[in-house]
């Protein structure tokens, strides 16, 4: 009867709501610009909120001379050059957000 199919329905909701195509991490700063020797917090949303219970492992996958990168996300520019920085969910497999990292030389003075 009807108890029956109010409990498929909660079930099909529940694994709807579990499906990764709708978890996804985005940024509002895919690419920054950083003197070396300063240190920048790259922000992120998950599923366009501010939810940083997500527990996220910061990496940088190339570049890895040009900046480096916390645990909290803060990014440090080490020397001139491009790096990847990837954010990425510590809960769901494969959802990620890259960040572009251009880092300038220290404007230096002679």
């Amino acid at each position: 009867g009807k108890n029956a199919s109010s409990g498929a329905y909660q079930i099909a909701i529940s694994s709807l709501i579990l499906t990764p195509e709708l978890t996804g991490l985005t940024t509002d700063e895919p690419m920054i610009t950083i003197q070396a020797g300063n240190t920048h917090q790259l922000t992120y949303l998950f599923n366009n909120i501010q939810d940083d219970a997500q527990g996220i492992i910061w990496s940088i996958t190339s570049g890895k001379n040009c900046v480096t990168v916390s645990d909290e996300g803060f990014v440090t520019g080490i020397k001139k050059g491009t790096a990847i920085v990837r954010a990425a969910s510590n809960r769901y497999e494969g959802v990620y957000v890259d960040y572009t990292i251009n880092s300038q030389d220290k404007i230096k003075r002679n």
